[in-house]
């Protein structure tokens, strides 16, 4: 997932320091939540964090502002998830995360986010009390991935597949 900061300073490759870092560490921390929730079927608001799925936020590409965070299953056969929507590929599990990442950004601001694939959507069908409870979960780092809107950028990007806007002025 690559984080992109577009407009006013962050055009210029600059962002406010402290609303910057407070970005980052939002988002960066609310896609730990899902991503930990979507392989082991487990809400943890803070560490340690499951084993069999590991987050890499990357170096911020030079001559823009942009970080990139990935993520590696170390063992695709354990993620728990398995047990509730039946076994899934790597692929499908990228597909899936992707998919939980705009359903959750997307509720946490209150917007209709419907499932977009097969697996999201048997997971909200058996467990949507746990998604709206991941919601809640990521409503606090969420606000805080907002501090830079209006103080250094006016929008973010989560690029993964297609790009999706997590907030905007």
């Amino acid at each position: 997932v690559v984080i992109r900061f577009q407009g006013d300073g962050a055009d210029q490759h600059l962002l406010p320091e402290y609303e910057g870092s407070v970005s980052i560490r939002g988002l960066a921390r609310s896609v730990v939540m899902i991503g930990n929730y979507l392989a082991e079927g487990e809400i943890r608001k803070k560490a340690p964090f499951s084993e069999n799925i590991q987050f890499y936020l990357h170096p911020p590409r030079p001559g823009s502002f942009e970080s990139l965070i990935t993520f590696a299953a170390t063992n695709p056969e354990l993620l728990a998830i398995s047990g509730i929507i039946g076994g899934v590929t790597l692929n499908v599990f990228s597909n899936f995360l992707w998919d939980g990442i705009k359903y959750c950004f997307s509720r946490a601001v209150g917007k209709d986010a419907p499932p977009e694939t097969n697996e999201l959507a048997l997971l909200a069908h058996q467990r949507g009390g746990d998604l709206e409870a991941l919601v809640d979960a990521i409503e606090a780092p969420a606000k805080d991935a907002h501090s830079v809107i209006g103080h250094g950028a006016k929008n973010i990007l989560l690029i993964a597949n297609e790009k999706y806007e997590i907030g905007k002025i």
